[in-house]
């Protein structure tokens, strides 16, 4: 990207993902040989890696459609795209990560969501996040003076300060 995705783009994301969804109906599955995959992916290095991977074991390659989308997928969806409800999903953060879990790979962007049946289970689902997020011992460690983190010393690394020596 030209400029790095960020919470704050997920609500304009969204708003693109219920504009598409709109047009979907049904998820249309068709098999591939390993050719025709690599001819609709040629230039694109992770594609072609999964491609190169799922055929040497000896895996049916498939792609899905629905309205103009379509990915190399091994399925799993529901039938209609009807089913899924524009206004009980949501798009909750955004992470980086190494391709493959590899440090020495390209890092990648990891948008992280989630789905519900309906409007009110999204709702309470939140709800019990944001209430979680409040009782993170990584932020009550630190409001209460337990422990403290330094980049310097490690990234997730705990010290212990004179409270967190009293617990241990």
């Amino acid at each position: 990207f030209t400029n790095p995705i960020t919470v704050k783009d997920l609500p304009k994301i969204e708003a693109k993902m219920r504009k598409i969804l709109q047009t979907w109906t049904t998820f249309a599955r068709e098999e591939v040989t390993k050719e025709e995959a690599s001819r609709r992916y040629a230039g694109n290095e992770f594609k072609l890696e999964m491609i190169e991977e799922f055929s040497q074991k000896g895996e049916t390659l498939t792609f899905y459609k629905s309205g103009n989308y379509e990915d190399l997928c091994r399925g799993g969806h529901v039938e209609s795209a009807r089913e899924i409800k524009p206004d009980a999903f949501r798009l909750t953060k955004v992470a980086g990560a190494y391709w493959r879990g590899n440090e020495k790979n390209p890092q990648l962007t990891r948008i992280y969501g989630t789905a519900f049946f309906t409007k009110q289970a999204l709702e309470e689902y939140l709800a019990m996040m944001e209430e979680a997020a409040k009782r993170d011992h990584r932020k009550l460690g630190q409001e209460l003076k337990i422990f403290m983190f330094a980049d310097k010393v490690g990234p997730g690394l705990p010290l212990w300060l004179p409270n967190g020596s009293i617990i241990i």
